[in-house]
């Protein structure tokens, strides 16, 4: 009754309300925090056959995520290519070179580059191809990002480890996410000033 009542008479305050009232059924705020999706795990299951399908929603980019994880496996810099028109035959160039010597290769915005995702159904061997697939240096990873698209070709989907990145929800999260990709530890040791880090989580928040 109260939230519907909430509903009615402040429905700003209807997220909030509802939000109180799942932690209080179930007495825990488990249910209701934002989740980060565990990317050092997310790569241990990738493999160079098995692609990362990563699903854009509004406001998430997970690129500087991807690079901050290249940087601790000691795979940076990756070879990021923005998809659209014309940008096939640079993503194929990358393809070709990253899958010799073992690098990282971003795929970014690739609902742009339907076309492409076609073709890598056949340039990415299955492991019923064992001689093709030799030829594949075992740290290559390929990680692509796409907003939600009915004629993504449903093989590669099949195929792709699937996650859903979703900005943070609220002011801890988001710190919590800024201070764990783009702020480590050598940004905040790099100047010696007594207000160097307060200035940067003053720039962060």
């Amino acid at each position: 009754m109260a939230m519907t009542l909430t509903r009615c008479i402040r429905e700003d305050r209807t997220l909030i309300c509802s939000l109180k009232f799942i932690e209080k059924t179930m007495e825990s705020s488990e249910f209701t925090k934002p989740i980060s999706y565990p990317i050092d795990g997310i790569w241990a299951n990738s493999s160079k056959l098995v692609p990362v399908l990563m699903l854009l929603t509004p406001g998430s980019d997970p690129t500087s995520t991807i690079e901050e994880l290249a940087r601790k496996k000691k795979k940076f810099p990756t070879k990021n290519v923005s998809m659209g028109e014309g940008q096939e035959k640079k993503a194929k160039a990358v393809m070709d070179e990253c899958t010799v010597s073992g690098g990282w290769v971003i795929l970014q915005n690739c609902h742009l580059g339907l076309g492409y995702m076609q073709d890598l159904l056949t340039i990415i061997p299955t492991e019923a191809e064992p001689e093709r697939a030799e030829l594949y240096h075992e740290d290559f990873r390929l990680w692509i990002t796409c907003e939600s698209n009915n004629a993504f070709p449903l093989g590669l989907l099949q195929r792709a480890i699937k996650v859903t990145n979703e900005a943070p929800k609220g002011l801890k999260a988001g710190l919590n996410k800024t201070f764990t990709t783009i702020i480590n530890q050598d940004f905040l040791d790099k100047i010696e000033h007594p207000y160097w880090r307060q200035l940067i989580f003053t720039l962060c928040f």
